[in-house]
C-alpha cells in the first residue's frame, strides 16, 4: 500500500532535519539536568507542596544526573567533530558549564558542617562563652553536657560518643529546635550530609542508608525513625550563667570557630518561605514564640502567657498544669491526674499560686482539695498530701508558631485561661514566675 504524499514529505522533513532535532534534544535535556544540580536542592522549594520531594529528587540523584548531563554534552561534542553539526552548537554547552560550576562553588549549605566526636571542657575552662550566650544541655549517663549555639549554627549535626553511648544531636537553627537520639555504631559522621533548610527545618542525609531525615522532627520524611536512631534525649535551652549554676560540675562542648565568621550566640529567627497552611486562627503571627508540648495532642501555647501565671488546660485526653520555675528558669508542665482516695476515682483538680507564707517549699494549691505543693509537684498538706503529679519532659520554648504548624500538622494552639486576679498580680511580687523578659522576643 503506498504511503499518501503528505507522508512522504513528513519522513523526508524528519529525515532532513534529525541531526537538528537531536542537538536541539541533547541540549535541552542536559540543561535541564544541570539546572536541577544547581538549584534542586535550595530552601526555596520548600514552600511549595511538592518541594521537598523535589529538594530529595535532586540529591539522592545527583551522581546519575552528573553522569546523564556529562555523557549528552560529550554526544553534542561528537556530533560536531563529526561534522553533522557546526561549532557555533557548542555555544549552547555555556549556560551548562556555569550551572554545573553553580552547583560545585555555591552550594548554599556550604558554611554548615557535621561535627563528628567533638572535644569537650570542663565548665571553669569554658572561657569562651559569655553568660548571656546560649547553650543548649543533654544528660548523658547521669553527667550533663552543654552544646553552644554558636557552634551549633556552623555544625547542626553533633554525632558524638560518652562512655560507648553514641548520640547524634539535630539542630535547626532557624528554628530553635533540636533533637538528639540514641544512635547505633552504623551511624558514622562521615555517612550524613546536610542538604538543605526548608520551611526552616534542617534536611539531613544519610547516604549509608539513602535516608532523609528532618532534624526539626528527628524522624524521616514519610515520618517513620531513621535507621539506627533509638530513644530520644531530653534538651534544655538556656543561658550559659543558667545552665552552668545548675551543672557546675557539667561538661561543655569546645570547637574553634572558622576564621572571618560571625558567630552567633542566641536564637534566630526564620528567614526561609514558608507554605501556606490552613490554619483556625487567622489572626497568629508565624513568627509567634510558642512553647510546645508533645503529648499524644501536641498542643503550642503562647510564650506571652507563660509568665504571666499558673496555666489550667488539657491537651487532648491530657489536662496539664504549666508554670515556670523562678530557680531554674524553665517551664515546668504536669499532668494534673490526682487520685481521691475517699471517693477512688481520679480528679483533676486547677492550681493557683499560694498565698499565705505556711510551708515555705510549696508555691502551688489546688482549688478542690486546698492542698499545698512544690514546684515539682509534690503535695506537702492537705488531703492529698503525699501524692507526686506526673511530669511531662517533652516541652520546647521559644519556638516559631509558623515553623512548627508546617512540620506538625496537628499541632493545637491552645489559650489556657488566666485569672483576672493573677493578671492584676504585680510580676515582680510573684512567688514563682520572675519579672523576666524574653530578651530575643520581637
Amino acid at each position: 500500500m503506498a504511503l499518501p504524499k503528505r507522508a512522504w514529505i513528513v519522513i523526508r522533513a524528519c529525515v532532513m532535519f534529525q541531526p537538528v532535532v537531536i542537538a536541539i534534544a541533547i541540549l535541552s535535556l542536559a540543561l535541564l539536568g544541570a539546572a536541577v544540580l544547581a538549584y534542586g536542592t535550595l530552601p526555596f522549594w520548600g514552600q511549595y507542596s511538592h518541594g521537598l520531594l523535589m529538594i530529595a529528587f535532586s540529591r539522592r540523584w545527583e551522581w546519575p544526573l552528573i553522569a546523564l548531563v556529562v555523557i549528552l554534552c560529550m554526544a553534542l561534542l561528537a556530533l560536531v567533530i563529526s561534522g553533522k553539526r557546526r561549532v557555533w552548537w557548542l555555544l549552547g554547552l555555556v549556560p551548562i558549564l556555569l550551572l554545573l560550576a553553580q552547583r560545585l562553588n555555591s552550594r548554599s549549605m556550604r558554611q554548615y558542617a557535621v561535627l563528628d566526636n567533638p572535644p569537650f571542657v570542663k565548665v571553669d575552662d569554658a572561657r569562651f562563652l559569655a553568660d548571656s550566650d546560649y547553650v543548649v544541655g543533654m544528660t548523658i549517663n547521669n553527667a550533663a553536657y552543654a552544646f553552644p549555639y554558636a557552634t551549633l549554627n556552623l555544625n547542626p549535626v553533633v554525632v558524638g560518643a560518652i562512655h560507648e553511648t553514641r548520640f547524634v544531636l539535630l539542630w535547626s537553627p532557624l528554628a530553635n529546635r533540636a533533637t538528639a537520639s540514641l544512635v547505633d555504631r552504623d551511624i558514622k559522621g562521615r555517612d550524613l550530609e546536610i542538604v538543605s533548610m526548608p520551611a526552616n527545618a534542617t534536611l539531613v542525609y544519610n547516604t549509608r542508608f539513602g535516608q532523609f531525615i528532618n532534624a526539626l522532627t528527628g524522624e524521616q520524611l514519610n515520618g517513620q525513625t531513621p535507621t539506627g536512631f533509638h530513644k530520644d534525649f531530653i534538651l534544655t535551652k538556656l543561658r550559659w550563667r543558667d545552665w552552668k549554676k545548675q551543672h557546675p560540675l557539667g561538661l561543655v562542648m569546645s570547637v574553634d570557630p572558622p576564621r572571618g565568621i560571625k558567630l552567633i550566640s542566641e536564637p534566630m529567627e526564620p528567614t526561609m518561605p514558608l507554605p501556606l497552611v490552613a490554619s483556625s486562627l487567622p489572626t497568629t503571627r508565624p513568627l509567634e514564640h510558642i512553647t510546645m508540648i508533645a503529648t499524644t495532642q501536641p498542643v503550642a501555647v503562647s510564650s506571652t502567657s507563660i509568665g504571666i501565671s499558673v496555666l489550667n488546660f488539657s491537651a487532648g485526653a491530657v489536662r496539664l498544669l504549666m508554670f515556670r520555675d523562678s530557680v531554674s528558669g524553665l517551664v515546668r508542665v504536669f499532668d494534673r491526674r490526682v487520685w481521691d482516695e475517699n471517693n477512688h476515682e481520679e480528679v483533676f483538680p486547677a492550681f493557683r499560686l499560694k498565698r499565705d507564707a505556711t510551708h515555705p517549699s510549696g508555691v502551688l494549691i489546688d482549688a478542690d482539695g486546698q492542698s499545698v505543693w512544690t514546684v515539682d509537684g509534690k503535695a506537702v498538706d492537705g488531703p492529698w498530701k503525699g501524692q507526686q503529679l506526673r511530669p511531662i519532659h517533652e516541652v520546647d520554648e521559644d519556638l516559631y508558631w509558623g515553623v512548627m504548624q508546617v512540620w506538625y500538622p496537628n499541632l493545637q494552639y491552645v489559650q489556657p485561661k488566666v485569672e483576672l486576679e493573677e493578671l492584676a498580680r504585680p510580676p515582680d511580687k510573684h512567688p514563682i514566675l520572675p519579672n523576666r523578659r524574653r530578651p530575643h522576643t520581637r
